[in-house]
This record gives C-alpha cells, sequence and structure tokens, in this order.
C-alpha cells in the first residue's frame, strides 16, 4: 500500500468481534463474558431498592440478549468458558428472583 507499513498486532476488534493471532475465540468469549457479569453486578447493588418486576425488566433486555447470543454463537465452546457463562446465568437469576444462593440451578433457570 504505497510503501505504508502494517503493524502487526496480537489481538484486533474488527466488527464487535477479536480476532487473535491464534484463531480461536477466547478473548472474544472473555470480553462476551465481561459484560453480563458488569451488568448482573449493578443488578444486585440495587436488587433491594426496586420492585422485583423491574429486576426482572432489566435481566431480559440487557443481560439475557448477551446470554442468547453466547450460547447460539459458542455452541462448542470449552468447559471452562461454558461454566462462566452458566455462573454468569445463575448469579442473574439469583438476583432477579430474590433466591437464596442455595438454590438448585434448575429451580432458577425455569424463569
Amino acid at each position: 500500500m504505497s510503501g505504508t507499513e502494517i503493524k502487526c498486532v496480537k489481538e484486533h476488534k474488527h466488527l464487535g468481534i477479536i480476532l487473535v493471532v491464534k484463531l480461536d475465540w477466547n478473548s472474544h468469549i472473555d470480553s462476551i463474558i465481561w459484560k453480563p457479569q458488569k451488568q448482573v453486578e449493578a443488578m444486585r447493588r440495587i436488587s433491594r431498592l426496586v420492585p422485583r418486576n423491574t429486576l426482572i425488566t432489566l435481566y431480559k433486555s440487557i443481560v439475557q440478549p448477551i446470554l442468547e447470543y453466547s450460547r447460539v454463537a459458542f455452541d462448542n465452546i470449552d468447559g471452562l468458558q461454558s461454566e462462566n457463562l452458566e455462573s454468569i446465568e445463575i448469579k442473574s437469576a439469583i438476583e432477579r428472583t430474590g433466591a437464596h444462593g442455595l438454590t438448585s440451578r434448575d429451580k432458577l433457570l425455569q424463569d
């Protein structure tokens, strides 16, 4: 390109997808996991200040779309990343329902 040097990088975000030299999805999945974690934490902070219906609406409009995208787009991810996604679902279910941490996963995820 007319003598322009192209910088070599290990990681680059393009159209919302993080591309890495190793051509794996780990960095992209990690960034996706980070988004709902922050939002679930915010839900936890306001959980005693707002009605349950508000928490459910927040979950359905902000957290759930990211988790659903992750579940479809990364169906074949490794066990650790899959567990991370599931733990976010569990934490958000606890916050939006007001359940205790020892409630069974099946019951939490029924909603």
